[in-house]
């Protein structure tokens, strides 16, 4: 019989006994999307208030009171929530981008329903982009169903729960729309590129929003990722954070002299300041703001 992820979404049980029916647990996890749509805005007071499965290890949210992105690196039951940690020159950036933006369109509302109508335009609606998707899993994987099983395989191997490749595509499909206020425009006095090309006054910037599984590279605790999509020009500035806690990661700092077009490097270390060991794989989130 079939199974709940920690998150309360309906999911076909592994043991051989549900029938093949992929629509009836599509359709569980899109009426899931649509209740939780990924990075919300809550003020203090709603934040403190989630419980059960509205809240887990990792959540990122929009604080509607002061304006900065948290994040819950604590559990369910005993939540602990702060700023997300940023290098001081993606600190500067991302509060100067916060001014010009709200200058320019209103509020991350405006910026977000003006991404909205570019993915419209673009793409017709967001239901045809994962039909889109639906119809290239199945070429890939020879069925729908087949592609659902190769998809819990990975996210039991990555994170050892389905609720782990959710919040993944959750991650994507944000990076898609710019739900972190991508939109806004570049007035060409932003400072040098991490990559590529410097953008000119009036230039749409591009928000790509990702998680990552990784492996580290040496003893150093170095590993390297890439973008989801890369950037056609330049790459302006970048925020990584911890996407899990697997084999005690607790912290990544950014190599910023590392940065191209199409992903970035930094170094990973545990709790104790130790580096993560070699070879560990561990899941990387980033946010990244280029043209």
């Amino acid at each position: 019989m079939s199974t709940t992820t920690s998150k309360g979404i309906e999911k076909p049980s592994l043991d051989g006994s549900d029938t093949n029916d992929a629509p009836y647990y599509i359709g569980k996890v899109a009426d899931w999307l649509n209740a939780n749509p990924g990075v919300a805005s809550h003020t203090t007071a709603e934040r403190n208030a989630l419980v059960g499965i509205d809240i887990w290890q990792g959540r990122i949210i929009v604080n509607a009171d002061t304006g900065l992105l948290e994040v819950n690196d604590g559990t369910a039951g005993a939540a602990h929530w702060h700023p997300l940690a940023l290098t001081s020159y993606v600190d500067a950036s991302i509060n100067t981008e916060a001014t010009r933006a709200t200058a320019a369109e209103g509020s991350l509302a405006g910026a977000i329903n003006t991404e909205a109508t570019r993915a419209t335009a673009a793409e017709g609606s967001l239901s045809t982009r994962i039909n889109t998707e639906a119809t290239r899993a199945t070429a890939a994987e020879g069925s729908l169903g087949g592609a659902i099983g190769s998809e819990t395989s990975r996210a039991t191997a990555a994170e050892g729960t389905l609720a782990a490749a959710i919040a993944n595509e959750i991650t994507r499909a944000q990076a898609v729309e710019g739900a972190l206020g991508a939109g806004a425009r570049f007035t060409g006095n932003e400072p040098a590129p991490l990559a590529g090309a410097a953008p000119g006054n009036g230039t749409v910037k591009i928000t790509r929003q990702g998680s990552v599984i990784v492996s580290v590279v040496n003893g150093s605790g170095g590993f390297a990722f890439g973008f989801h999509d890369a950037f056609a020009n330049g790459v302006v500035s970048v925020l990584i954070s911890p996407g899990d806690n697997a084999s005690g990661l607790a912290s990544v700092v950014p190599l910023a002299s590392n940065y191209t077009l199409h992903g970035g490097s930094g170094v990973a270390h545990q709790a104790s300041g130790a580096a993560v060991p070699n070879g560990a794989n561990i899941r990387v989130n980033y946010i990244a703001v280029g043209w």
